[in-house]
Formats: C-alpha cells, sequence, structure tokens
C-alpha cells in the first residue's frame, strides 16, 4: 500500500508509535516518509532513525487519553 501510493506521487504520513513502541516509526524512516505522527511512545532510537532519514517527526499530545 505505501508503495504504492509513493508511485503515485503521494507523500508517505505513517500514524505511529500512539500507544505502544515498534508500531510503525521505524518503517517510517524505512520508507523516507514526509512524516511519522503521534509518537507518544517513540524510543530515543527510533527518533535518531527518523531523523537520519529525514522524516519530520509529530507529537501529536493533545489526541492521547493519557
Amino acid at each position: 500500500m505505501f508503495i504504492a501510493a509513493r508511485s503515485h506521487g503521494l507523500g508517505l504520513r505513517i500514524h505511529a508509535e500512539q500507544f505502544r513502541p515498534g508500531t510503525g516509526a521505524a518503517l517510517a524512516a524505512e520508507l523516507s516518509a514526509v512524516t511519522a505522527d503521534h509518537l507518544e511512545t517513540v524510543t530515543e532510537e527510533t527518533l535518531r532513525q527518523l531523523q537520519a532519514a529525514g522524516v519530520l517527526p509529530v507529537l501529536l499530545p493533545g489526541s492521547s487519553s493519557r
């Protein structure tokens, strides 16, 4: 799905790591997404991966019920 979207010129925005780590931010880095959104539970290592891939991390703290 992500590859098909990119092949049609769409930038990827991936909703990841909102409730638990390991749920998409590393994939966002691997696919060079435009953004990785939510990230309430992202780890330092995954943030480094996002930075190295040029993915803009977007924290959306108002959307969490915690």
